[in-house]
């Protein structure tokens, strides 16, 4: 079951890449890229096209407290999560969507 999920979020994931904005949405750097399962941790998130009302999930889970602090820097604090990598996406307010493959990685201990 959980392969079979693992698998439909990431078809979903690419194929949402497919329609996204070539006009510069994108993340060019996560930092850092790993924290713990228990979440809470602060996350800074560089690239470009980051606008009011977006959300970023880390996984299947929205990340709390977006601060977006110009438009090529947001962040965020993470959600809990299961040890290893997931995908980090962000939705713009008009549904938009990019991100970075196992973008950031959950530890059980940092």
């Amino acid at each position: 079951m959980r392969k079979a999920f693992s698998f439909l979020f990431i078809a979903v994931f690419f194929l949402a890449l497919a329609g996204c904005d070539k006009g510069g949405n994108r993340i060019s750097k996560i930092e850092p890229n790993y924290g713990n399962i228990s979440g809470r941790d602060d996350v800074t998130i560089t690239g470009n096209g980051f606008t009011p009302g977006m959300t970023v999930n880390f996984g299947p889970h929205q990340a709390t407290s977006l601060v977006i602090d110009t438009a090529k820097q947001i962040r965020v604090k993470t959600p809990s999560g299961s040890e290893g990598k997931v995908d980090v996406i962000l939705t713009t307010e008009d549904g938009k969507t990019f991100g970075v493959p196992n973008g950031f990685e959950y530890r059980s201990e940092n």
